[in-house]
């Protein structure tokens, strides 16, 4: 489980100045303490516990690392919409793929991938040649399995969520946070 954001880099900035990495951090915590609950024999780790900053690419090669050769796992990276309108709300989850859903999916894909240049220092050109290898495996091999893990995720998240924020669907888009998970592996909006 993955919180997105944290550290030097804030997330968005919502109402009230509201942060968006200490709040998924606590949603991210939530989750890891249910699904243990729920499965007490399953492995469930984050890939942060504290506000502090890891590169996109350190959060999956973490994940990778847990999964090991032999082992089964999901990654799931949370974080909070950023709206461009005060009329717009809902959450929604992805899944990778190389294109986009629609204008929207590109636009939140670019506001999270902003965290590249505006943090990381690095242009979307500069990932390693392993980045790449891992980003096709992930959009080929694990593509069937993300989708259904997505539109699970999202159905769940409509079952709980009782208030007007709408169900913004299950989409794709392109993600540099899951491109190198070498697993199924979803971003959620939570709205």
């Amino acid at each position: 489980v993955d919180a997105g954001h944290g550290g030097k880099d804030p997330g968005a900035i919502g109402v009230g100045r509201l942060k968006e990495a200490p709040l998924v951090l606590e949603v991210a915590k939530r989750v890891a303490e249910r699904l243990r609950a729920a499965l007490p024999d399953v492995r469930i780790v984050l890939t942060r516990d504290d506000d502090y900053f890891l590169e996109l690419d350190e959060r999956t090669e973490k994940a990778n690392r847990l999964i090991g050769s032999d082992r089964a796992g999901f990654f799931v990276s949370i974080h909070a919409n950023a709206a461009f309108s005060r009329r717009e709300s809902g959450f929604e989850t992805y899944y990778l793929c190389t294109g986009a859903a629609d204008e929207k999916a590109v636009q939140t894909a670019r506001m999270e991938n902003g965290v590249l240049l505006d943090v990381e220092g690095k242009t979307s050109d500069e990932t390693s040649l392993t980045a790449k290898i891992l980003q096709s495996i992930t959009l080929n091999q694990y593509k069937k399995e993300s989708v259904i893990l997505a539109g699970n995720v999202q159905s769940s998240i409509s079952n709980v969520v009782r208030t007007r924020r709408a169900s913004r669907g299950t989409k794709c888009a392109h993600f540099y946070v899951l491109a190198g998970a070498i697993m199924p592996s979803i971003l959620c909006e939570v709205g």
